[in-house]
């Protein structure tokens, strides 16, 4: 467990500082960039209620839990991808959607997920 939390902070922390560079790299502009990466926070205030709702309804953590983590990775995957302003923001925030889940949802798994780990322990 510690291991993975190793990772995941590794990973978001060259996310967040190299990101900008790359997307300057694709030719954005200041202001453009400032757009991108503000555009997960608004796709989050909207996507997280819409889209745990469904996963509630659907009646499976884990597998809203798989089903998001594919869809980040495919997501950002297109990222990669795309070139330009308005294709660079249509796909962040599109892979956005699935990513903002992840957090609530492995929040909402974790104690249901492992018998032997209490709420107390996962925070």
């Amino acid at each position: 467990m510690a291991a993975d939390l190793v990772l995941l902070w590794a990973l978001l922390l060259g996310w967040n500082t190299f990101f900008p560079l790359w997307l300057r790299a694709q030719g954005l502009d200041v202001e453009a960039i400032g757009i991108v990466l503000a555009a997960p926070m608004v796709v989050r205030l909207l996507s997280v209620p819409l889209t745990s709702r469904l996963v509630d309804q659907w009646g499976s953590l884990h597998g809203g839990l798989v089903a998001a983590s594919i869809g980040t990775a495919f997501g950002y995957t297109m990222v990669a991808l795309v070139d330009g302003f308005p294709a660079v923001l249509a796909a962040v925030a599109l892979a956005s959607i699935p990513f903002t889940l992840t957090g609530p949802l492995a929040e909402a798994y974790a104690p249901r997920g492992s018998p032997r780990v209490t709420c107390a322990m996962a925070r």
